[in-house]
């Protein structure tokens, strides 16, 4: 078992460590607001995963200071920004007669129309919710509609099962049986984006790897696969966490 936290200089990083069942051979890192996560092989050396660990320190320090700088938590009052498909509209509060909590967009705004009955102690937490409620909503209808049209464009099966759920550290996947998974909180991408993972985990029901073959069908359905997965890496650790 690994240390549970990690010395870089004069900051102590929280360390979760687990070990994969599967035929895994390598040594990951996935580093979060709430620390550093390691995956190892069942059977590892540690002394190899700590020379692994030491060599990344400055880029771990690095990213870890930078989720630390994004992952600010939302205050959720007027004028706040929120992303929704790549545009960013500027949240207005109101409040409303019915019983549940609404969201309407308008131009460059976005706004939550609150029970006028709501504590204000519980405000914050129905305004997130009722957001998240939005995304998950939209993500579910452009993303199925998206992935079954582009399905039925590039001669993919058109009847593949979709989920839409949560994930913090990836944008979608696709399972040995052919099942994919897409991460909710795409909906915050410009749909060129999120036509891009679609893409990608499709193109993973015909090569599971990440080989030449896989990549050229990528490049070949998506041309600007360069510029998306840029995008990915500029803004993905704040979409996906916030």
């Amino acid at each position: 078992m690994h240390p549970s936290t990690l010395q870089i200089g004069t900051t102590t990083i929280p360390v979760a460590h687990t070990t994969s069942r599967r035929r895994r051979r390598s040594i990951s890192l996935r580093i979060a607001p709430t620390g550093l996560h390691i995956t190892t092989p069942v059977r590892y050396d540690k002394q190899l995963v700590e020379r692994f660990i030491s060599s990344r320190h400055q880029r771990i320090l690095k990213h870890r200071n930078q989720l630390q700088t994004i992952h600010q938590p939302k205050l959720y009052v007027p004028g706040d920004p929120i992303t929704y498909l790549g545009e960013t509209y500027h949240l207005i509060l109101t409040e409303t007669n019915e019983k549940t909590a609404s969201i309407s967009l308008e131009d460059e705004t976005i706004t939550c129309a609150l029970p006028s009955s709501t504590p204000e102690k519980e405000r914050k937490t129905l305004i997130e919710q009722t957001l998240d409620d939005r995304y998950r909503l939209q993500a579910t209808e452009i993303i199925t509609n998206e992935t079954r049209a582009i399905s039925s464009q590039h001669g993919f099966s058109d009847d593949l099962p979709i989920t839409i759920k949560a994930y913090k550290s990836v944008y979608g996947k696709c399972k040995s049986a052919k099942e994919l998974f897409f991460n909710y909180r795409l909906i915050k991408f410009p749909l060129p984006i999120i036509k891009h993972v679609i893409i990608h985990e499709l193109a993973h029901t015909k090569y599971m790897g990440h080989h030449s073959r896989f990549r050229n069908l990528v490049a070949k359905l998506d041309p600007d696969t360069p510029e998306h997965k840029k995008r990915l890496r500029q803004h993905g650790t704040a979409y996906l966490w916030k």
